[in-house]
Order: structure tokens, then C-alpha cells, then sequence
């Protein structure tokens, strides 16, 4: 292990020879209304250098008396752009501000936007959708939703937004981060805040491609950018508290109970969630999961999971859950953010997650691996599993400024969760003409636990002479343990001696750590007017260790003491890289294209050391040039498009590299390979948007390819005899075994249209879409290479509500036309296409009454006898409001009033083709009540770093700091 991590804390504690004291001065006002005079709280006030009005110095709002102050500023001459919504924008430019000054400036009066005709006063309309810079911003109140909606009820509405499956995505990509402005909420769970948070707070949602911190503050990209959402609050809705309480309790005991408390003041933020109930409402992100999506099926961890079927619902949407089967899920969470001095940022979060699941699955297979002019191969599953799993989550980020050159941020995370899972399973393969092959009944327990300890400290640091030349260094580190135990009895019966049944009896325990530690140093310089270089150095290490164990029960001590040493495995990895990197990025805020190109030279070395059955070692190193370019063009405020290119590489895990087999199910063996090298990818993505916000029309274009070579992938054999592999396992005749290899040519192409208009003569908006996907994935079926293609195209229309708060509705249907070709048995190809149709509308009438409805129709064509399906799911609810302002409900809810709901999925892989249904929440009657809180005063202070931009978004042309 190198000693970068030393010269980083010799960099750190150097660096103050950069950060020499310089003298600061202070900038202060009040904004008021022009008219009536009333101090407006929550006014946008950006500081600019007047030098380069492209580079933000800084951002805040109005408190509640109208009152701003900028402080600790270097002499400079500056500009001021004062913002806020209904009023017409206020920019002060040429202020000179001298060393320990202060400059108070006159009293700021704003206008509203308006313009007057006569007698006639015609308001400024609410535009919807804008383009500011990269970024979609919507304003929430163009968009007419219920008085107690969610932030998730109101996005639905947007254009360019969707929610697949539970999925939120904008523009056809997968929202990955939600921040509250632009302060992290819950960490990385993108769904708390949208499905917990009131649609009344909302001013402004902006989608951008969020950046890494290192990135955000030294202005150039890193590649890393994921989509994410900003939820911007309303400034006049700061200060106070809200939330929702609800209970119901119906049919066959079901229950639901749960709540959110916030409040909100001024800085200040914290938000309590919680949650109980059996019926499939589930509220976590992906890492909550261990051992769970695993344990939904025993094929060797092969195969996926799909949707197709309502598996739950809330209250009043009527939410799908994240999970087959059935659940009961308990979970508590806390948020907290405040601005602790004017210096520092905080924001916390603690997550606790219990669910306990249910769940019996039947599957069928049809294999591509048997030799093409014989029968093929069919497999057929029943799966009886539980599990419960719990999870502990915490997040903590720090952001220091100790002055205006000079940023700061911490943030580490802590997870530890444990699974128990009980699974009963028959597998049954057999021919085509129904011949027996062999089968396997087996009865399975597993315990795991696991921690995971990781977090990121980054440095960034401007100079006062070029606003533009700043160093930036991010450390990064992680450690995880996990501990699994499993312990298996299988009935085993082979076509050759179907008279006999073999038992198979066995503990296995597994213990693996990870340990990765990284860091990256880059420094940008001004090149000219509107040019940045950009020198960078990364380091990283990635360690880890596999310890596998299998034994068989010993009669004789009546424990499992026989070590098998062919299901036995000792490994550990190194895998180091170095990665000397430059980049040159040209454009400004004026110029309508900008570009970025970086190149850089990255040598790995992959370490692998087996103590155990044998010692081989193996050390092998690559040498890799790893390009990166972006081009940006904008026609004008609403139009844009962007190019982006860039190479990376992938090492392999160390189960990745375990050579020990795995026969959690007897008929499909599973193992690693130590000799797997990195993959090498490239990756295209091509976006264009055109955006009209007078009439609200909007259209985006989006396509992504990626291109892999020694992608990690899949070799199969199967057996067409009894035969004894290399480590002295018996493969029976049918029986598969799948190695990991590396393979050349993965490819994956998708790209979606979508446009959005409003309707006027109906009062709704209108959102269709196209889109259209083709993956190619390499493997080897019986020492012979394969390429299975999975090609898809799709549509959607939808038309939302706009008309009052009283009416809300949507009408969708999106068809899918899916086609799955095999290079080496293409008599086997097939295709299927899905239907689905939802519309769901929630009216109140005479005040106080309430109706909602939602009705879903799935139709599956093409998949295998017995899995085809028809079927419509509906869900009614009829409630009375009352209370001061409605803010409680009760009402009777029916879920699947028909009783037809189903789960089924299809899952095309490289050996196969699975359907798969899934147990499902049937019909139930529950009785509810709800309560809304609303404590809220007008009026409140807020902390607008950004000035109306996203947080960690990439200036559209500077090569300087985040605008």
C-alpha cells in the first residue's frame, strides 16, 4: 500500500500557506415591496464579481424583516442581482467596495410583474417549465393539485418526469439524488422527500445532472454526474410546522399507521418519519436490502426480478410496493439541517428499517444452452421463502467556509443491517418431450450481517488574484464486513439413477471485507478569456478478502465438522490504479458553445492471492488511456443540446474472483474466476432540449450507448452426461454450471423521446413519449460463444389534470414490444408485449367529500402457457373532511375490488428465457383516518446558497464555480 493518503494530509496542512488572511469588507440592504411597503422575506440576492458576472461569489435570501448582508469580502468591484417570484428582477451593478468597509445600500423597492391595460390588470402568467442555464426548472404553482398532495402527486404533473415501477425519472433517466434547497434529505434516498413532503411548500423543482463535489467546486467535470432533483420551498413557508398522521385498520387484521413530522425555521430543518404496516407500503432505497432480492429466487442467483402486478397501496395514491410478496414493514427516520454558524452547513439523517417478508413464486425457464437439433431444456420452480431484514442507516455532512475562497466538506456514512431468510424450493428440469432430467427439493437458512463504514473529505480552494485558478483534493474511503451462514438439506434425484435420492446435508459460512481508499487532486488555471486547464492526479486502492467454508454434517459428532474443500475458498485481492489526468474546457456564459477534452493514463494492477484449497497467485497489470469530451451548444435561453464521451474502467470483485462453487441449488452451480481482468468501457450519451415558456410547450431527446470489452460476463456448461469437473465436483447429467469470464462486445443502446404540451379547452397537459432499447450480451454455452440481443420499443400518453384543486386525474398507457434473439439457437427466438393502463382521479365535491378511484390494466402476450395474462386491478376510496380548514379525513378504502390482481415478469438473460409470478396483496376493505398538519406562518428566512440554481449542478460555460 503506496502512502498517498500521507502527502494528502501533508497537502492539507500546507495549504494554509494559500489562505493568508486578506482584508474583507461588508455588503448589506433591505428589499421591500414598491407598493405597499411590506418587507418581503425570502428575496434571492446574488453576488457577482462585476469583473466576470459569470462567477457567483455567493448566494442568500431576505430574512423576515427584507434583510441581507454579505460580510468577509475581498475588496472587489461587484454586481448585484436581487430576484423574486411575481416581482420584476432588481440588478445593481459598479458597487466598489473598499478593505474593512461596509457599504449599505439604499432601500431596495421591487415592482410586481405586471402590466396594466386601462382599468384592466393583467398578471404576469405563472410560466411552467423554463431552461436556466443546464437545468429544467418548473414552477409548482402553474400546476393544480389537491390542497394535501405530496411532492411525488405534484411532479407527476411535470413534463419530462415520470414514476416507472417506483422509479422517479426526468427525461427519460433515473433520478438518483433529492435535495431541499439544495440540502441533503435523507442521504441518498430519492423517494423520502417526495412521497413525505407537502406539494404546498414547493416553489420551484429543478432537474439537473448533479455533480460530484469535487467537481461542483472546481467547475469542471468529472464524469461522475448523476440526475437529481432540487426541491426549491417557497419562502414564505419556512417558518413553522407540518406534516401527516394517519391509522386504518381493515379486513383480516390488515393495518397501516405512520406519519411525518417538519419543522421548518429559517435554516433549521428537521423532519421525523415513521411508519407500521402489513401491507406492502414500503419506504427505503436499495441499500436496506441485504440478502433480500437475492432470497426471491434459488436458480443459482441467476435471472432478475420485473414488475407487472400491485403489489400494495397507501391511503390515497395507491403506490406500488418496491418488493413481491407480502410484507410488514416497521421504519423510523429523523432528518436534520440547520446553518450552525454563518460558516457552516450541516445536515444529518438517521434510518432504522424492518420488514418482514413473505413470499411464494413459480417460474418457468427455457433454456438456449442444449445443442442446437436436440430438445430443448425446460425448468420448472416453486419457491416458498421468508425473510426479515432490518437496516440502520446514518448520514452526516459538513460544509465549512471559513472564508469566501475557501470550502470545506465532510461527510461520512454509517449502515449495519442483518437478514435471517428461510426458503423451501423444488426445482424440476425435463426436456421438451416432458423426459425427466433431475430435480432437486430442498429446505434452506441463511443469517447474514453486515456494516459498512465509508465517507468523502473534500478541500477546494480559490485564489484571489484569478477567480477562475482553484485546487481542489477529495479523499474518499470505505470499509464493509459482512458474515453470512447458510445451512442447506436437499433431496437431490438424477435422470440416471431415478430409483435413488441423494441427500445433500451442509453449513457454509462466508465472511468478506472490502476496504477501498482514494484520492484526487486536481488544479484549474485560466487560459485566456474563457479557457480553463485543468491538472489532475488520482491514487486508489481497492482491498478485498473472501473467506468460504462448507462442510458436511458428521454423523458421529452430530455437527458439521467435514470440511469440503471442492465448496471451500480462501482469496484476497488488490486492486491499485494510478491516473495522472489533464483537461481543457473553453466557453463562457455569452458564448453559445463551449467544450471540454481531457485525457488520461491510468495503469492497474489486479493482486490475487488463494491460501486455500491451493496458493496460486496471480499479479497482472493494464495500461489504459481513458479519453473524456464534452460539447455544449446553446441556440438560445431554451434550447440546448450536449454531447458527452467518456472511458472507464471496472475491476472485479472479490466474489467476482472466488473460484469456490456455490450449490445453493444443486442444478444450477454457480463460481467465481481468479483470473478475470478489468473491463473497459466507453460510454456516448447525446441530449437535446427545447423548451417554450410562453405556451409551455417542451420537447427532450435523449440517447446513451455503452460499449464494453472484457466485460465480465458468463460461461455455462452444461452437462450432457455425469461429468466430474476439475475440482471434483460431479456435474449430473442436466445440471448447469456458470463461471465468470471476460467477453468482448457488450453493447447497450437506448434513447426516448418526449413532448409535453397543455390542453387548453380541457384544462390538462398531454406528455407522449417513444423509446426504444438494444442490448447485446456476450457468453459461452458449452465452450461455444453467444450473443443474446433483447431489443425493446416503447410508447406512452398521458394526459394529467390541471383544472383546480379540487379535480385531479390522469389517464396513461404505455405499450412495450420486446424481442429476445439467441446466435446460437435462434429457433428459439420470441417476442411479447406488455400493455399497461392506469387512470386514476381524486374529486372533492360539496367541500367536504372525497372520491378517489384508480384503476390498473396489465396484459402480458407471447410468455409461456400459463403465464399469459389479463387483468384489471381497482381500488376505491370514499372519505368526509373536517376539522378547521379539512386538514382531517376518514375514510373506507377497498383495495383490488375485484379480486384479479397478479404479478408476473419476464426476465431475458444469456441462457435463458423466465417468466416468473410473484404472491401478491389480494383484496382488503380498511377503514382510515387522516390528519393533516399545517402550522405554518407567512413569512421566513431561508439560506438560497445558490441564488435559484441546483446545488452541485455544472456551470453551462464557465470553467469556474457553480453559478
Amino acid at each position: 500500500m503506496t502512502n498517498f493518503l500521507k502527502y494528502a494530509l501533508f497537502l492539507l496542512c500546507t495549504i494554509g500557506t494559500f489562505t493568508a488572511a486578506a482584508q474583507q469588507g461588508k455588503i448589506t440592504g433591505i428589499v421591500i415591496d414598491n407598493d405597499g411597503g411590506e418587507e418581503l422575506s425570502g428575496v434571492s440576492v446574488l453576488l457577482r464579481r462585476q469583473s466576470d458576472t459569470t462567477v457567483q461569489v455567493r448566494g442568500i435570501s431576505s430574512d423576515l424583516d427584507g434583510k441581507f448582508g454579505f460580510s468577509q469580502l475581498q475588496a472587489d468591484t461587484y454586481q448585484l442581482r436581487i430576484s423574486y417570484l411575481g416581482y420584476q428582477n432588481v440588478v445593481i451593478n459598479n458597487l466598489q467596495l473598499q478593505a474593512d468597509v461596509s457599504y449599505p445600500l439604499d432601500t431596495i423597492r421591487l415592482k410586481e410583474a405586471a402590466e396594466v391595460f386601462g382599468d384592466i390588470v393583467v398578471e404576469a402568467m405563472a410560466v411552467r417549465v423554463e431552461m436556466v442555464g443546464d437545468t429544467v426548472q418548473y414552477n409548482a404553482a402553474a400546476f393544480k393539485v389537491n390542497p394535501d398532495a405530496t411532492i411525488e402527486d405534484l411532479i407527476k404533473k411535470m413534463p419530462g418526469i415520470t414514476i416507472e415501477n417506483g422509479v422517479v425519472k426526468a427525461q427519460g433517466e433515473q433520478i438518483k439524488k433529492v435535495t431541499i434547497d439544495g440540502k441533503e434529505f435523507f442521504g441518498d434516498d430519492a423517494n423520502t422527500a417526495l412521497k413525505n413532503l407537502p406539494a404546498d411548500i414547493v416553489d420551484k423543482i429543478q432537474v439537473f445532472d448533479r455533480a460530484s463535489d469535487q467537481a461542483a467546486l472546481s467547475g469542471v467535470s468529472d464524469g461522475q454526474e448523476v440526475k437529481a432533483i432540487n426541491i426549491k420551498t417557497k419562502g414564505g413557508q419556512l417558518k413553522g410546522n407540518f406534516g401527516r398522521f394517519y391509522a386504518g385498520y381493515g379486513t383480516d387484521n390488515h393495518y397501516n399507521a405512520g406519519g411525518n413530522f417538519n419543522s421548518f425555521k429559517g435554516n433549521r430543518r428537521i423532519s421525523i418519519l415513521g411508519m407500521s404496516n402489513d401491507i406492502n407500503i414500503q419506504n427505503f432505497g436499495g441499500e436496506d436490502l441485504l440478502g433480500v432480492l437475492s432470497s426471491q429466487s434459488s436458480g443459482g442467483g441467476r435471472g432478475g426480478r420485473g414488475g407487472g402486478g400491485w403489489r400494495g397501496n397507501n391511503n390515497e395514491t395507491f403506490s406500488t410496493g418496491q418488493q413481491g410478496g407480502i410484507s410488514q414493514t416497521h421504519a423510523f427516520g429523523i432528518n436534520y439541517a440547520d446553518k450552525w454558524t454563518p460558516k457552516l452547513d450541516v445536515t444529518a439523517s438517521y434510518f432504522f428499517n424492518f420488514i418482514d417478508n413473505s413470499n411464494l413464486t413459480e417460474l418457468n425457464r427455457n433454456f438456449l444452452t442444449t445443442v442446437e437439433g436436440q430438445l430443448n431444456q425446460i425448468y420448472d420452480e416453486t419457491t416458498n421463502a421468508n425473510n426479515t431484514n432490518f437496516n440502520h442507516r446514518a448520514n452526516i455532512r459538513l460544509e465549512y467556509k471559513p472564508d469566501s475562497l475557501t470550502t470545506l466538506i465532510f461527510a461520512p456514512r454509517l449502515s449495519w443491517q442483518g437478514n435471517e431468510n428461510s426458503n423451501i424450493f423444488a426445482g424440476l428440469n425435463k426436456l421438451s418431450n416432458n423426459d425427466f432430467l433431475n430435480s432437486t427439493n430442498a429446505e434452506t437458512t441463511t443469517n447474514g450481517k453486515a456494516y459498512n463504514v465509508s465517507g468523502n473529505a473534500t478541500y477546494s480552494r480559490m485564489f484571489a488574484t484569478k477567480p477562475k485558478r482553484n485546487l481542489t483534493i477529495d479523499l474518499t474511503g470505505s470499509y464493509n464486513n459482512q458474515n453470512n451462514e447458510r445451512q442447506q438439506l436437499a433431496a437431490n434425484i438424477y435422470a440416471d439413477n431415478v430409483d435413488s435420492t441423494l441427500l445433500l446435508d451442509q453449513f457454509a459460512k462466508t465472511y468478506s471485507n472490502n476496504s477501498s481508499a482514494n484520492i484526487d487532486i486536481s488544479f484549474n488555471e485560466p487560459v485566456g478569456k474563457n479557457g480553463t486547464l485543468t491538472f489532475g492526479y488520482n491514487e486508489g486502492l481497492v482491498y478485498g478478502a473472501s473467506d468460504k467454508n462448507t462442510s458436511a454434517y458428521n454423523p458421529a459428532t452430530a455437527d458439521y465438522t467435514i470440511l469440503d474443500t471442492t465448496l471451500s475458498n480462501n482469496i484476497n485481492s488488490i486492486y491499485q490504479t494510478h491516473r495522472p489526468n489533464f483537461r481543457y474546457r473553453y466557453g463562457s456564459r455569452e458564448s453559445k458553445g463551449s467544450f471540454m477534452l481531457g485525457l488520461s493514463y491510468q495503469y492497474a494492477t489486479i493482486s490475487n492471492q488463494q491460501d486455500f484449497p491451493v496458493r496460486p497467485d496471480i499479479f497482472k497489470g493494464f495500461h489504459s488511456v481513458l479519453p473524456i469530451a464534452m460539447y455544449r451548444y446553446q441556440w438560445s435561453k431554451t434550447t440546448n443540446a450536449r454531447l458527452f464521451y467518456r472511458s472507464y474502467t471496472n475491476a472485479p470483485t472479490a466474489n467476482q474472483l472466488q473460484n469456490a462453487i456455490d450449490n445453493s441449488n444443486v442444478l444450477f452451480l454457480t463460481a467465481g474466476n481468479p483470473n478475470l481482468k478489468q473491463s473497459f468501457s466507453h460510454f456516448l450519451t447525446g441530449r437535446y432540449n427545447w423548451i417554450n415558456p410562453k405556451n409551455a410547450h417542451s420537447f427532450f431527446a435523449n440517447a446513451y450507448g455503452t460499449f464494453t470489452n472484457n466485460y465480465i460476463g458468463t460461461s455455462t456448461v452444461v452437462a450432457q452426461n455425469d461429468t466430474t469437473l476439475a475440482a471434483g465436483v460431479v456435474l449430473n447429467k442436466g445440471a448447469q454450471l456458470s463461471q465468470n469470464v471476460n467477453l468482448n462486445g457488450f453493447l447497450s443502446i437506448n434513447g426516448n423521446l418526449m413532448y409535453s404540451m397543455p390542453v387548453a379547452a380541457i384544462k390538462c397537459n398531454l406528455t407522449l413519449s417513444l423509446g426504444t432499447g438494444f442490448t447485446r450480451t456476450p457468453s459461452v454455452v458449452n465452450f461455444e460463444n453467444n450473443f443474446t440481443n433483447n431489443t425493446n420499443a416503447n410508447a406512452s400518453f398521458t394526459v394529467s389534470s390541471n383544472i383546480n384543486e379540487n379535480i385531479d386525474f390522469y389517464l396513461t398507457y404505455n405499450p412495450s414490444y420486446n424481442i429476445a434473439q439467441n446466435k446460437l439457437r435462434p429457433e428459439l427466438n420470441t417476442n411479447f408485449i406488455n400493455h399497461n393502463t392506469n387512470a386514476r382521479i381524486n374529486w372533492i365535491f360539496a367541500k367536504n367529500f372525497v372520491v378517489s378511484t384508480a384503476i390498473s390494466h396489465l396484459a402480458f402476450t407471447g410468455l409461456a402457457d400459463g403465464f399469459n395474462q389479463n387483468f384489471l386491478l381497482l381500488n376505491g376510496s370514499f372519505g368526509y373532511k373536517f376539522l378547521k380548514n379539512r386538514q382531517a379525513e376518514v375514510n373506507i378504502t377497498v383495495f383490488d375490488a375485484l379480486g384479479q390482481n397478479q404479478s408476473i415478469s419476464r426476465t431475458v438473460s444469456d441462457i435463458f428465457i423466465q417468466d416468473q409470478s410473484t404472491q401478491v396483496l389480494t383484496r382488503y376493505v380498511m377503514l382510515n383516518f387522516i390528519y393533516n398538519l399545517r402550522s405554518v406562518k407567512q413569512g421566513g428566512k431561508g439560506d438560497d446558497k445558490n441564488g435559484g440554481r441546483p446545488p452541485h449542478g455544472m456551470p453551462p460555460h464557465s470553467g469556474g464555480r457553480p453559478h
